[in-house]
């Protein structure tokens, strides 16, 4: 069986299992009713308790989006075309680093965790989001909250942001993260990074044994929730290639 035999349903979910975290745009824009648009400059007053008040808008909560939350596919999946407005931000962060969580989710993937590092460690490329204080539930149900991730404050990580429209009264000194409940996969003891999702597949495969092809695991991984338990219990064990 190739991927050339799938369906048109299981391809789909081939596809969204391989191409995580998806494309994300690297500027600035804001996502409202299903689209990506640029947007004009904006102030925003940054609250004594972490919030945002963003002028003519309302109130928002700083989220650096670490996965696939930055690519408007994702976005999309989540909000469908209703009113939001939320904005995102690319900017580089320092003491976390972006890693591979260390279980597979439901759709597939093995996705993305952020797990704070050292300040000395190199700045990551990250994306704040403004997410409309209304909307956080929305993406707290998808991110299965308590079950696969908890959503934390995070502060004190210095954070630039890159060719902001949003002008800041004040310093983004925290934000929230999705953290990941199984921690990160772990090689040679340290956190590792995001990267394709077929390298890892690859591992994987091998670490299973499973003669199959990665489109194949893709979609067993996507369809059987014991193989995916099966799965994420291999990527808990300390890797050493």
């Amino acid at each position: 069986m190739t991927s050339t035999a799938f369906s048109a349903t299981d391809s789909a979910r081939v596809a969204r299992a391989l191409n995580y975290p998806y494309v994300r745009p690297f500027h600035a824009f804001e996502f409202d009713r299903g689209n990506a648009r640029g947007t004009v400059c904006r102030n925003a007053v940054v609250r004594d308790d972490g919030l945002i008040d963003v002028a003519g808008r309302g109130r928002y909560a700083p989220v650096l989006a670490t996965g696939s939350n930055a690519s408007v596919e994702a976005l999309r999946r989540k909000f469908g075309c209703r009113p939001l407005g939320l904005f995102q931000l690319p900017c580089r962060v320092q003491g976390l680093t972006v890693a591979h969580s260390a279980h597979v989710a439901r759709y597939g993937a093995v996705p993305a965790t952020a797990v704070q590092t050292p300040m000395r460690a190199t700045p990551q490329t990250a994306f704040l989001q403004l997410v409309p204080i209304r909307a956080l539930s929305v993406l707290d149900q998808s991110e299965s909250i308590g079950i696969n991730y908890d959503r934390v404050w995070v502060p004190g990580c210095p954070l630039r942001l890159i060719a902001s429209p949003i002008r800041f009264r004040g310093v983004v000194r925290g934000f929230f993260v999705y953290r990941s409940r199984h921690g990160p996969i772990l090689r040679h003891g340290y956190p590792l990074p995001l990267g394709p999702q077929k390298w890892i597949f690859a591992q994987l495969a091998e670490r299973l044994g499973t003669p199959i092809t990665l489109e194949q695991l893709a979609l067993r991984l996507a369809r059987d929730v014991g193989f995916r338990h099966v799965a994420s219990a291999a990527l808990k064990q300390a890797w050493i290639a």
